[in-house]
């Protein structure tokens, strides 16, 4: 016969003995996300979805206009592909630029200020984790406007210059790193 203790049910997150692992809380920060996007009232469900097609179509006309713009200056020759170098790095400064005037505040809000904070430290979590789902979502939340201005120009270069497939697995990296700076000083 078992004892009644046997039949108790473990908490679905951790204990302190089994600490919840990093991949279970990103899913439940993104669970969340989702949740928030697709629940509410209709009109405001809508309003979410036009919002995102909006920005989806914003991103594909900068990308269209990038590719145009590269392709145009590449018929020009080495000094077309120099001015398209040119362009690449100073849209790059100017992201940098903004990303250190805003983003290390937003990242101290984030890692700070944030409402879930109490909750995580309650939780039976180690701080590293706590501190690496922060990290993320400092990352995230930042990386937003110079995601949305960089990676088409990143993406149109390589298509205007005809850059073979391995460049955009490597930019996008690239980009990752880049907007990682920000956040690791903030």
């Amino acid at each position: 016969m078992r004892s009644s203790s046997s039949w108790r049910r473990e908490p679905r997150g951790g204990t302190p003995d089994k600490p919840m692992s990093l991949a279970k809380l990103i899913r439940y920060k993104l669970l969340m996300a989702l949740r928030g996007f697709t629940r509410g009232a209709r009109r405001k469900r809508i309003a979410r979805f036009v919002g995102a097609a909006g920005i989806t179509a914003a991103i594909a006309t900068f990308v269209v206009v990038a590719y145009e713009l590269f392709a145009a200056l590449s018929t020009i020759g080495q000094t077309g592909e120099q001015a398209s170098a040119v362009i690449v790095a100073m849209t790059f400064h100017a992201i940098l630029l903004l990303a250190f005037v805003f983003d290390i505040a937003t990242t101290a809000n984030i890692f700070f200020l944030s409402s879930d904070l109490g909750l995580l430290m309650a939780a039976p979590l180690r701080t590293t984790k706590i501190f690496a789902l922060k990290y993320r979502e400092a990352i995230v939340a930042v990386s937003f406007v110079a995601l949305m201005i960089g990676l088409p120009v990143v993406l149109g270069y390589g298509a205007g210059l005809g850059a073979p497939p391995v460049f955009y697995p490597v930019a996008i990296a690239a980009m990752a790193v880049f907007l990682s700076i920000p956040v690791s000083v903030g």
